[in-house]
């Protein structure tokens, strides 16, 4: 039988900046203030002296009671479309009720705000109206969208809004995973997927869908909404279409989107195109079909969805009691939604609810990297490029329509951008998963980048940092699967987790368990350790098994092959088949004493492998017991 080893040693680790110094808590939520709103009522936090609200008639809805309670008052606040990045002598400018999607020239519009009446209210009155509304029902604006209303849209008719109550998404604070990842304390991931249709587009086809619904009652021609898409706008705009009554039109690259992103859309009853093209194959045929059709394009070309999204970075200056983040990592794919969040910060700075903004990281696949390429180059001519398979699908986009508002927004705020290979983002998913998160693939693009710059010295360990989770991981369930699996070529899938599978037998799974957790004796000083090792008694191979105190736990055996040919280790991930003793070593090379190695007796279970040797003191030979643990090479 071949002989295994199980012996105690040290693994390389991660340089940790002390712990102690990393003092920033977690924010504390703001109380919330008493003010007099656009939507004529108090809203505010109550107090104990407050007198019981007596329930709304039950034949009332929120909508009705909206309406019941509408104000009389003038709206001072507008908005218009204008060029984007105009020239400050532009007077192109267009009304938001009209069907309008490029400027004169050709170029991308942007929704321009009457910021001079904005200002007729100080930043104080705007943070304690948005933070009056949070957690609220009152229709709309327990939305986490329509609580800013008036800097998304603040003409139209709160009874013509289509909203799910989106937004208020969870800013969920990484401890673990920052701490033994990164060395940080104070990382957060924004949530946005935590939403109606799994994903961050919610946020913005509220916005949309509500402008249509008002051109529709305006007997303006809109038969319909359309879109192309790589999985999460389609799921978005055909909820909120259904919730509406609008017909939607889905056009989808056929064989490369997730079964959970394509049956959203079928099952809210969108009129479904599937092509035999990619992405912005689609987003051409969308253009031209718009274009002669009463459709109204929803894509980020219409730049109302960016309003929408623009929302989210407003409120994660909110959960941080208006204390602006050092950092705000954004997947990319069309780029809509990295200047979504600039626009939003730069608001609140332009308004005076801030004094800065964060800097702003934009996060691509290196399978679809043409702002990364742009990046690196200096700014230099831009470059579409052919997009090829990623996991990360939703930005699987290689010609990406919001280059220039992408390129806008980081040149304006020291911004950067990264990119992350299929690996790279497939291992840092798990990672983020093994810490409690579930997170979709596209957020793994993102805590790459960070990886990256954490590892350059440009994100500092103390440095308030926000990733931006963009979907749902259950929408990506398949991807996770073949990961742990290790079913994905020419992967290693580096922090599987596969089952182990055990015959129904107490001593077999006893053995495993013993195994993963380490005898008592063991987990009594697991401080000592970092992980136990099966050492084959040829040559040629051994097993590591890793079990760690300061790090993750990875559960997985790691066969290491001897390549004479190159003189080097080659690291493969299998199980143990074969059955196999077990050697556990005292201490390193057998010796050991009381202060620095304490384990000078055999495991629970254990024996020696010379009794008499171990009489002389000598215990290098080890001990040992049977196992079902089983090997091969």
């Amino acid at each position: 039988m071949t002989s295994c080893s199980f012996s105690s040693s040290s693994l390389f680790s991660f340089n940790l900046p002390n712990q102690n110094s990393l003092h920033r808590r977690p924010p504390t939520l703001p109380r919330h203030a008493i003010v007099s709103s656009t939507d004529g009522s108090s809203n505010g936090a109550s107090s104990s002296s407050s007198p019981t609200v007596k329930r709304t008639r039950t034949e009332d809805n929120i909508r009705d009671e909206a309406r019941r309670h509408r104000s009389a008052s003038a709206n001072p606040f507008s908005a218009r479309y204008v060029p984007f990045n105009a020239p400050p002598g532009s007077t192109e400018s267009y009304s938001l009720d009209e069907v309008v999607y490029r400027s004169e020239s050709g170029g991308l519009l942007d929704v321009q705000h009457d910021l001079d009446a904005l200002r007729s209210h100080d930043g104080a009155y705007w943070r304690n109206l948005f933070d009056s509304r949070v957690g609220k029902t009152k229709w709309p604006y327990g939305s986490g969208v329509w609580s800013k209303k008036e800097w998304v849209l603040p003409e139209i008719d709160d009874d013509d809004i289509v909203s799910a109550f989106e937004g208020n998404s969870n800013l969920f604070w990484a401890e673990r995973f920052g701490k033994t990842f990164l060395g940080m304390n104070d990382l957060w991931v924004k949530h946005c997927g935590i939403s109606h249709t799994g994903s961050f587009k919610d946020l913005g086809m509220t916005v949309l869908v509500s402008q249509v619904n008002r051109l529709r009652k305006m007997n303006k021609p809109v038969v319909g909404v359309g879109c192309a898409s790589t999985g999460d706008t389609s799921a978005a705009l055909s909820a909120y279409c259904a919730s509406a009554g609008i017909p939607s039109i889905v056009i989808l690259p056929a064989n490369k989107i997730s079964m959970a992103q394509l049956v959203q859309p079928i099952a809210n009853g969108a009129f479904v195109l599937s092509i035999d093209t990619d992405f912005d194959g689609c987003m051409k045929l969308i253009r031209e079909i718009t274009s002669e059709l009463p459709i109204y394009l929803a894509n980020s070309l219409n730049s109302l969805r960016l309003e929408g999204q623009k929302t989210a970075a407003i409120e994660i200056l909110q959960q941080f009691n208006w204390q602006v983040p050092d950092w705000v990592i954004v997947p990319g794919g069309n780029l809509g939604n990295i200047y979504a969040f600039y626009k939003g910060f730069k608001m609140c700075q332009d308004l005076g609810l801030v004094d800065r903004i964060p800097r702003l990281v934009c996060a691509q696949a290196a399978n679809a990297n043409p702002l990364y390429l742009h990046y690196k180059s200096g700014w230099k001519e831009f470059k579409p490029v052919k997009a090829n398979a990623t996991f990360a699908s939703a930005i699987q986009i290689g010609d990406p329509v919001s280059i220039d508002r992408a390129v806008y927004a980081l040149r304006n705020c020291d911004g950067i951008v990264e990119e992350a290979t299929e690996e790279e983002l497939m291992d840092a998913m798990a990672q983020a998963d093994s810490t409690g998160m579930f997170v979709c693939p596209h957020t793994g693009v993102a805590l790459t980048a960070l990886f990256k710059l954490r590892s350059q010295g440009v994100i500092a360990p103390t440095d308030r940092t926000v990733v931006v989770s963009t979907a749902h991981g259950l929408k990506f369930t398949q991807a996770k699967i073949d990961y742990h699996s290790k079913a994905i070529p020419d992967m290693a899938c580096r922090f599987s987790n596969p089952p182990v599978e055990v015959k129904a037998d107490f001593g077999a799974v006893m053995d495993v368990l013993k195994v993963y957790l380490g005898s008592e004796e063991l987990r009594e000083n697991i401080q000592y350790i970092y992980n136990f090792s099966f050492f084959s008694d040829e040559t040629e191979s051994y097993f590591t098994y890793s079990l760690y105190n300061h790090a993750n736990v990875s559960g997985q055996i790691k066969q290491f092959t001897w390549l004479n040919n190159n003189n080097q280790w080659n690291l493969f991930w299998s199980q143990l088949r074969q059955q196999c003793q077990v050697h556990a070593y005292c201490g390193s090379f057998g010796i050991c004493n009381d202060k620095s190695q304490p384990f000078c007796q055999c495991p629970q279970g254990f024996r020696p492998v010379s009794q008499k040797d171990w009489d002389l003191k000598d215990y290098s030979a080890g001990c040992v017991r049977s196992t079902e643990l089983q090997w091969s090479r």
